[in-house]
């Protein structure tokens, strides 16, 4: 991991720094026509460091597979089964807190300039609320590799049994292992340890029902079938549905609420950060903590299970709230010398003579609270750097001359500016009610991440713990984890109103309609949280533990079958 952090930082050091300064001077309204060819050369060589990420991203899930596989089952093996459900909750808590501080670290990084060690961004009018300014993302990927690299040892020299660990621990465990045909054969002591074991060992896990559906129902978390075998596979669907909404939410949660509460990365960064280390990692120690505090057996941590699984269903309406679209000038808004909005058009009667480029999004809000595409469609002719932010004056198609965007300006700067590179203000008082319910949401959702991993090792028989943790890995990855940001990634996409025009493809996304991009995530997260909350339920009803006579019975008969 210590590795892909380095590699995933690399782009910043081996490509060219940020051209921002250089692009100032044409952005402003001018009679000339201006060259606004492509470099195709510059265009490819960037598109070329994306192969250094998807590397870099290789080695994070290289390093930290093992973390969950084989990590779970380390600690499982070491304590006893009482504690089991504590020591795992904490491990998940402190694998969720990690992140959560990542969010918080990586949006105050977010507030320094990307090149702070050779550029001073008072000096080319850059804030951090200007919608082309950026942060120093890789500063964070650095900090972690050096921690990773830090930590490695250490975990590289536990012993295979912890100090106090004994195999009598294992003896003591009561199986909770669900029953199937072939469940003997995996109790069998040294069952596992050879290649030729792994085709039974997988259709033993494949013929449970209960596995089946937990780690489904999983994925479907990270997104949100039914299967005919019999239950280990019914912890699998489980797992698919979680993973699935996990891994999309975790993607794309900055990004959704910058956009539709109107605030800066580095702002709804932090707010995810804020949010997430006490929901996420509260609820999986208190999962963890309440299936230890009342020792609960597999069919009453299913039902816990399901009651939460239910409250997070109906927490995530939570995608409905949003504040109104931002007014875009000739996009979502005329400007005001027009009488009609006729379909996307930038251009108007007031920059018509500005020769303005759509290549060149640098978005300014006008004293009349409207965003323009750049200060050359606002119409602004003359431009300023006041107190570390670029103001524009003389701009033909902004006509309002008194604003309270103006108030933290000198007043002698006041009567003549008319446009400012920021943010406009949206007077929306709805991310505290937001932020309340999706706390509440993640929390419920985390809550039963421990307890479903609980159920998950019980419902297998201990030979097959480690392969059944990876198996259930692989599928969650397959259907819940890959997928999922693809599929929340589309949807995200058609609910964009505007794509910047690119020399060889449509560009980016400069403006999304919020309340299209509301409908669209609550029609994905709701139905696949009904979903869990159906397969959480089929492991209950399939499960069926190996009964203490039948443990007995297969006993005699391996120590009868070795004496002879």
């Amino acid at each position: 991991m210590g590795l892909g952090a380095l590699v995933f930082s690399s782009p910043y050091f081996v490509s060219n720094k940020y051209e921002f300064s250089s692009l100032k001077s044409t952005r402003n309204c001018v009679l000339v026509k201006n060259s606004t060819s492509c470099d195709s050369g510059e265009r490819d060589t960037f598109k070329l460091y994306k192969y250094l990420f998807f590397c870099g991203q290789f080695l994070h899930g290289v390093g930290a597979a093992p973390l969950w596989t084989l990590g779970c089952a380390y600690i499982d093996e070491n304590v006893s089964s009482k504690m089991s459900s504590m020591y795992l909750g904490i491990f998940y808590t402190m694998a969720i807190i990690g992140p959560g501080v990542g969010y918080i670290v990586g949006g105050q990084l977010l507030q320094i300039y990307v090149d702070f060690l050779y550029v001073n961004e008072d000096e080319i009018g850059l804030t951090s609320s200007s919608d082309i300014w950026v942060g120093a993302w890789w500063l964070g990927f650095l900090m972690g590799s050096v921690f990773c690299f830090a930590i490695a040892l250490p975990i590289a020299a536990l012993p295979k049994l912890l100090p106090g660990s004994s195999k009598s621990l294992q003896e003591k465990r009561t199986i909770e292992a669900h029953k199937t045909s072939l469940s003997s054969k995996a109790m069998h002591r040294g069952f596992g340890r050879t290649l030729s074991d792994l085709p039974i060992s997988f259709w033993i896990l494949a013929t449970n029902a209960a596995f089946i559906f937990l780690s489904f129902a999983g994925a479907t978390e990270e997104y949100r079938i039914f299967s005919n075998f019999p239950l280990s596979f019914s912890d699998l669907f489980l797992y698919f549905s979680t993973g699935l909404l996990t891994s999309a939410l975790a993607a794309f949660s900055p990004k959704i609420i910058e956009q539709k509460f109107h605030i800066s990365p580095s702002s709804s960064a932090l707010l995810v950060g804020l949010i997430s280390v006490p929901s996420a990692a509260g609820g999986t120690f208190i999962g963890g903590y309440i299936v230890n505090k009342f020792d609960l057996k597999v069919t009453g941590i299913l039902k816990f299970i399901i009651v939460c699984t239910f409250l997070s269903a109906c927490t995530s309406v939570v995608f409905l709230i949003s504040c109104d679209t931002t007014q875009l000038a000739g996009i979502t808004t005329k400007y005001i010398d027009e009488t009609a909005l006729n379909g996307d058009n930038l251009t108007a009667k007031c920059n018509a003579n500005c020769s303005c480029s759509q290549h060149e999004y640098d978005p300014v809000c006008g004293v009349d609270n409207i965003a323009y595409f750049s200060p050359c469609y606002a119409g602004c002719y003359e431009s300023n750097v006041v107190q570390g932010r670029t103001v524009y004056s003389n701009c033909s198609c902004i006509h309002l001359t008194n604003s309270s965007l103006l108030k933290n300006l000198p007043e002698a700067y006041n009567i003549s500016i008319e446009a400012i590179r920021t943010k406009c203000s949206v007077n929306c008082n709805k991310l505290p009610f937001f932020t309340l319910l999706l706390f509440l949401s993640i929390f419920f959702t985390f809550v039963v991440s421990m307890p479903s991993l609980i159920v998950t090792m019980r419902c297998v028989v201990p030979n097959q713990k480690s392969f059944a943790l990876g198996l259930q890995w692989v599928i969650i990855r397959v259907f819940g984890t890959i997928p999922a940001p693809f599929i929340f990634g589309k949807s995200i996409d058609l609910s964009c109103i505007y794509w910047k025009p690119s020399c060889d493809s449509s560009g980016d996304c400069i403006l999304y309609n919020n309340t299209r991009l509301s409908i669209y995530l609550t029609i994905l997260v709701v139905p696949l949280k009904c979903l869990s909350v159906l397969l959480f339920s089929c492991v209950l009803i399939f499960y069926e533990p190996i009964l203490p006579q039948t443990l007995q019975s297969e006993s005699e008969q391996e120590m009868l079958h070795s004496n002879n």
